[in-house]
Parts: C-alpha cells; sequence; structure tokens
C-alpha cells in the first residue's frame, strides 16, 4: 500500500504509471516488483524501460568518435534485442562490453577512422596492458563487436578472429577468524548467520547450501552432510544452526518441509 500510495497518489484517475518511476519511487521497505504486478492487473502500468536503455545508448555511443558511433550503436542495439541466431543480451551485458571497447575505440581514433582500418596488432597492443578478469572481459566484447561487424558487411576482416582469453587461476583461500567475525556482524538474521558459517567453516558451495535439509543432520553426534558428504560439525556452525532451527520451530511450528 505504501508504494501504491507513492505513484498513484495525486495522479489523475487512469494514467498509467512508468515501470522506471517505480523503480525510483518505492519506499526503500516496500517491494517494487510487487508493486508493479498489482499496476500490471490493473492495466496501469506502462513499460519504458526498454526506452530508457535505447536512450543510454543513444547518449553514450554519442560521444563516441564519429567514424565508430554509428557501428557501435548498431552492435549495441543487436545485444539489447537480438536476432536471429542470437538471445537478447542482459542490460549488465551492454554496460560491461560498452565500458570496455569504449577506451580502446577512443585510442584507436587518433589514427583510425573506422572499424575496418584495426588490424590484429592494434588489437594485441591494446590488450597487452590488460590483466586476469579486465583482459578477459575486453577479449569478450572485441570478439562479439567484430564478429557483429564483420556479419554485417562493416570490415573486410576480424582482427579478434584467433584471439584467446587465458584461464584465470582461482585461489581459494580459508577465512581467518577476524574475517568470519567481521561477516557474522553484517549478517544479522540466523539464517544468514548459519550460511556464512557452513561457507566459511564447511567451504560449502552455494547450490550445496540450498540443497540441504533436516535429513543431513545428525545432531546428537553433531554430524552433517553437505554435498554427499559427511562430516562433524564446526562449533560456530553448530551454534548458528541451532539457533536457526530455534527460529524455524517458532516461525513455522507445523511444517513438513523438510
Amino acid at each position: 500500500m505504501d508504494g501504491l500510495t507513492a505513484v498513484l497518489e495525486d495522479r489523475p484517475a487512469g494514467n498509467s504509471v512508468m515501470l522506471t518511476e517505480v523503480r525510483t519511487r518505492i519506499p526503500r521497505h516496500a517491494s517494487s516488483h510487487r508493486v508493479a504486478e498489482v499496476l500490471a492487473d490493473l492495466d496501469l502500468l506502462e513499460d519504458d524501460s526498454a526506452s530508457a536503455i535505447r536512450s543510454w545508448i543513444e547518449a553514450r555511443t554519442g560521444e563516441l568518435p564519429a567514424g565508430f558511433a554509428g557501428d557501435v550503436r548498431a552492435w549495441l542495439l543487436v545485444l539489447l534485442d537480438g536476432d536471429g541466431r542470437a538471445k537478447p543480451r542482459s542490460r549488465t551485458c551492454l554496460y560491461v562490453y560498452f565500458g570496455c571497447v569504449r577506451p580502446l575505440l577512443e585510442n584507436w581514433a587518433t589514427t583510425c577512422g573506422h572499424l575496418r582500418e584495426i588490424t590484429v596488432a592494434d588489437v594485441t597492443a591494446a590488450l597487452s596492458p590488460l590483466r586476469g578478469w579486465q583482459r578477459r572481459n575486453a577479449i569478450a566484447a572485441l570478439r562479439s563487436l567484430f564478429r557483429f561487424a564483420k556479419k554485417r558487411g562493416l570490415i573486410f576482416a576480424n582482427p579478434t578472429t584467433r584471439l584467446k582469453a587465458d584461464d584465470i587461476p582461482r585461489s581459494l583461500l580459508p577465512m581467518t577468524d577476524a574475517e568470519v567475525l567481521a561477516v557474522q556482524r553484517v549478517a544479522v538474521t540466523p539464517g544468514q548467520r548459519l550460511i556464512v558459517a557452513l561457507a566459511a567453516v564447511h567451504a560449502a558451495r552455494a547450490t550445496a547450501i540450498r540443497h540441504l535439509t533436516l535429513d543431513d543432520l545428525d545432531l546428537p553426534n553433531r554430524r552433517i552432510a553437505i554435498a554427499g558428504h559427511t562430516q562433524r560439525l564446526g562449533e560456530l556452525p553448530h551454534q548458528t544452526l541451532l539457533a536457526w532451527l530455534a527460529q524455524r520451530r517458532t516461525a513455522w511450528p507445523r511444517t513438513p518441509n523438510r
């Protein structure tokens, strides 16, 4: 009701509410998703989010050098809408891809006037200072851009054809006691504290935690089965588990959910 009041108060009867307005004006304690559902059921919601991302594309590509702006704009619109062979990409993908290629294009614009003038040497030189995920994301964005340009006949040869992103080694280190306590201060509910404890002490992954049931617990012997592996419960997970089960019994005393 608070969310509906925020967007409908002082609005003439029958006037639609823009989705972007719902997302920006709803109070923090209200659910913008739920308010949007109710407005849609009442035929009072107009989804203008697509036009917002299109405006963003127009504004950002308009800041690029003239020789690149049109091609990059067409590329982003295909990512947004999809085509016969590719599904639409998320807005986050558009933001990341454009953020990766923009500085490279601006640098190339000092010597080149169009995508077709970019060579393999130019791409290699632009990527050489990048490392880790920054390099990997830049390679993915450039491959997407030049594949689109080649498909549309905007370039003669694709300079990213043989470009490969190296695998990034992942280093998983155990959390220190201080780090565990710091995270625990942020996690305030029993459920959140239990998740933190299982992840920090038992290295339980998100999927394994979501699939845990009461049948995986052996409280008298302080044992727990995580992803099919039975292990002894640490002191911190044991205490947080008892706190969560106590809250569970209070909130849903007769639930059959395991």
